[in-house]
């Protein structure tokens, strides 16, 4: 898959902001941009990043996930983890339903070791800040992978209005 120039350099910026200790990351373009083409490419780009676990709400922004990750490379393993499908431990990608891995009560989340992925990408970030997202990021966040959040909203209209 061709990358637009904007989305090589996004993925450049990614790197070059880890290379100076930034592990927590936000990247914003519009809709439309290709974010899921930027982050199913970021193994191309940064060394040492599989496995890759992606976040997302929603079951269609799962199967996209997925089928961008083949799109750039057949050879890459990827599974789901998403009510009754359980994801391989051995992927090299797994695209995970948020409400599944954070439902309470669940034994999910523990299924995958917290420093297993390399990266972690959640997709649709604006709205996944507190709750079970928070849960989620915090099991994995101090176990040396990179977290990439992405969206097009970056501040939600309730929270601008609130500041106002």
């Amino acid at each position: 898959m061709k990358l637009r120039q904007y989305q090589e350099q996004a993925l450049e910026a990614i790197v070059a902001a880890e290379a100076r200790g930034i592990k927590r990351q936000l990247v914003v373009l519009p809709t439309g941009a290709g974010k899921t083409v930027i982050f199913s490419s970021i193994y191309r780009y940064r060394s040492n990043s599989l496995p890759v676990l992606v976040l997302a709400h929603r079951d269609e922004l799962l199967d996209q996930a997925a089928d961008k990750f083949l799109m750039t490379n057949s050879d890459l393993k990827i599974s789901k983890e998403q009510a009754s499908n359980y994801a391989d431990l051995d992927s090299d990608v797994v695209v995970a339903s948020i409400a599944t891995l954070g439902r309470t009560g669940s034994k999910r989340l523990e299924r995958f070791d917290p420093s297993h992925f390399k990266v972690i990408v959640v997709d649709e970030a604006h709205i996944q800040k507190t709750g079970v997202m928070r849960e989620i990021i915090d099991y994995y966040r101090d176990r040396g992978a990179m977290i990439v959040g992405l969206t097009a909203t970056p501040i939600e209209m309730s929270e601008w209005y609130d500041e106002l």
